[in-house]
């Protein structure tokens, strides 16, 4: 299906009616079948994946402790994840590139415009109360610096520098010590 002319030359396209087609079987229904696909493709409560499911209640009846309860999945930036985001844009690749400073509100606008991760900011279209945006930029700041990627001594937002865990091999040989 993938390689067949059908699809006008766009590979997109391609690659949707080859999902469209998979999903709508008629062994199972085909939301089960997209549920299991997002769920193996995200790595779904998996320790490096990016999603955890949690219960939610979604319709409460009068009685505590009673109503219809259901999944929600919910992205979750993991340790790794955090770690590959941070030496991915304070060293450009390519052999003899140095490392460049990034601040802490810099790295925040870098998650946001490039990734869709909103840490300090609400999404478009969604009010999110003040105190909400503060506690969850805390909480990314303190798991920062637990990892030992945030060095800042003030209060300063402009201070607050990311920094690299694991130094490049080249860096390393050039001033004598091991990677």
């Amino acid at each position: 299906m993938l390689g067949e002319e059908g699809s006008d030359g766009d590979p997109g396209r391609a690659l949707a009616e080859a999902l469209s087609a998979a999903f709508t079987g008629s062994s199972s229904s085909g939301t089960e079948r997209l549920n299991n696909f997002l769920s193996s493709a995200l790595m779904i409560d998996e320790v490096n994946g990016l999603g955890k499911r949690r219960k939610v209640t979604l319709h409460q009846t009068r009685r505590k402790g009673q109503g219809r309860t259901g999944d929600a999945l919910s992205f979750v930036m993991t340790n790794p994840v955090i770690e590959y985001l941070v030496h991915r844009h304070i060293r450009k690749t390519g052999k003899g590139r140095k490392e460049r400073p990034l601040s802490y509100p810099e790295f925040l606008t870098i998650l946001r415009e490039r990734y869709g991760f909103y840490v300090d900011h609400a999404p478009p279209n969604l009010a999110v109360p003040s105190e909400v945006l503060q506690r969850n930029r805390r909480i990314f700041e303190r798991r920062l610096r637990d990892l030992g990627l945030l060095a800042g001594v003030n209060d300063a937002e402009r201070m607050k520098k990311i920094k690299w865990r694991y130094r490049a091999q080249q860096d390393a040989q050039v001033e004598g010590q091991p990677a």
